[in-house]
């Protein structure tokens, strides 16, 4: 880095990634190349199509994601993040495809060339209709999975097409596309089956586990499934209205962190507590740590006890999809 802050260029970055890794970055924005190929042409690969780079990731940025890059624009190529967790994690997600330049723990940089590109593109009127709609199809991918922990491709593409009208080939590539991008969920193949599972779900046996379980699959609309990743669907629970009680009463949480709550505090918790209940709570009193203080134990058990709570109305991989509260019905 220069002292006056500005960033060094786009290829001058790439000469300090290896060459595998300007490989894998090809490979993930489907760009081709020439396997023979020396390490200084692979990066003037990547240079020519910096283009085809941003237009890729504007298919796949969500609503937040793309309030997060006008920032990037307007801050000029430089954001320096404090306790933001959620721009934290997207700028820590184009790091790891080689999209930003990491100056120190808070500083980065979006090269020029780069930048140039998403400042007109941000200009297009239709952008914000088109990422309002990859913000649904991205949490009614996770609506599945959160839901039932892992699913068929084929089952999962009947609910999919009702939104999306890509043939099951099409669909497979953009959902593979997705999951290789964010890294929050896997799609496992088996011969001539495919499925998509959670990401804690780390391999296919344990994800074939879930799927021997006696009973049938909870059928949700994809409106329900969307509503599950978002927890508005939990919205309607006394178990979550509890929750937010407690948590509105003793401390000040802006609208937009009720996400962080969701996807840093909750998530993870019932992920785990779905692959290991030994072991969740102690997962969730150290996501409490992290994220919360509190006066005495009491009212962290408090805590701990109210989103116990709440995982028996969320939906059970064990039971299919059905809550542990209906399946005992």
């Amino acid at each position: 880095m220069k002292k006056d802050n500005k960033v060094t260029s786009y290829k001058d970055y790439l000469e300090s990634v290896n060459k595998n890794e300007i490989i894998k970055m090809l490979e993930t924005f489907h760009i081709d190349y020439n396997k023979n190929a020396k390490k200084q042409e692979l990066i003037q690969n990547v240079m020519d199509n910096v283009n085809a780079i941003v237009t890729f990731t504007l298919n796949l940025f969500q609503i937040d994601e793309y309030h997060n890059i006008r920032l990037f624009v307007k801050k000029k190529g430089k954001l320096v993040i404090k306790v933001n967790y959620l721009l934290r994690n997207f700028i820590t997600n184009l790091e790891r495809h080689h999209l930003v330049i990491k100056k120190d723990e808070k500083t980065f940089f979006l090269p020029k060339e780069l930048l140039d590109i998403y400042k007109k593109e941000l200009k297009k009127k239709r952008l914000l209709d088109k990422i309002k709609a990859t913000t649904d199809e991205y949490k009614l991918i996770l609506g599945f999975v959160d839901a039932y922990g892992i699913i068929d491709f084929n089952k999962f593409h009947e609910g999919y097409a009702k939104l999306y009208k890509l043939p099951k080939e099409k669909a497979l590539i953009r959902i593979k596309d997705i999951a290789n991008f964010y890294d929050e969920f896997k799609v496992y193949e088996d011969k001539n089956k495919i499925y998509i599972a959670n990401e804690q779900i780390d391999s296919l046996k344990k994800g074939k586990s879930l799927l021997k379980k006696i009973g049938t699959f909870a059928v949700y609309t994809n409106e329900e499934l969307i509503s599950i990743y978002d927890f508005t669907y939990m919205m309607k629970f006394k178990s979550y209205k509890k929750l937010m009680k407690f948590i509105n009463r003793n401390y000040y949480v802006e609208k937009g962190n009720f996400k962080i709550i969701n996807k840093y505090v909750l998530k993870p918790y019932l992920t785990m507590y779905q692959l290991n209940p030994d072991g969740a709570k102690e997962v969730l009193s150290s996501l409490i740590d992290m994220y919360f203080e509190f006066n005495n134990e009491k009212h962290k058990d408090k805590f701990i006890g109210l989103v116990e709570k709440l995982a028996l109305d969320y939906p059970s991989w064990d039971t299919k999809g059905c809550s542990e509260k209906d399946d005992n019905n």
